[in-house]
């Protein structure tokens, strides 16, 4: 299975990026303005979930998550990268958040531990359709969204 680990290794760096980016460039004037803008991305991006607006949602959870890197705001977002289909990637970030060296709150643990499992059978669906079809492996390769 050589060619699993190499067509997938981008994901690795990928996922270190998703769950720590750099800080929110954005300037405030204290934690309470921060803390307001954070929570009202986030009510937008659930809305915007609510509505099956994967995309958008996406965008306004990462948009929050550097804001106050709460963890919750992060699950948010991985779970809207789920939604698009972008298993390989919700799986490494998870991994990551489960072998990292903060402690999860016991809902966060369970949320990020069912989050993998529901990633990493997606990716056993795309590789079971990569072994049965060897030319579908040209799909694998990351693309500009």
């Amino acid at each position: 299975m050589a060619p699993r680990a190499t067509s997938l290794a981008w994901v690795e760096d990928l996922a270190e990026e998703v769950i720590s980016p750099r800080p929110c460039a954005q300037q405030f004037p204290d934690l309470e303005t921060r803390v307001a803008e954070h929570d009202r991305l986030v009510e937008a991006g659930s809305a915007a979930n609510a509505a099956a607006d994967w995309d958008g949602a996406l965008t306004l959870f990462d948009q929050a998550y550097p804001m106050l890197f709460k963890t919750s705001t992060l699950l948010s977002a991985l779970s809207m990268r789920l939604q698009r289909g972008e298993a390989a990637l919700t799986a490494a970030c998870c991994r990551l958040l489960l072998g990292g060296e903060g402690v999860l709150p016991p809902e966060e643990r369970a949320v990020t531990e069912a989050s993998l499992a529901q990633a990493e059978e997606m990716v056993a669906r795309v590789f079971a359709i990569l072994e049965a079809e060897p030319n579908a492996a040209d799909l694998m390769v990351p693309l500009d969204r």
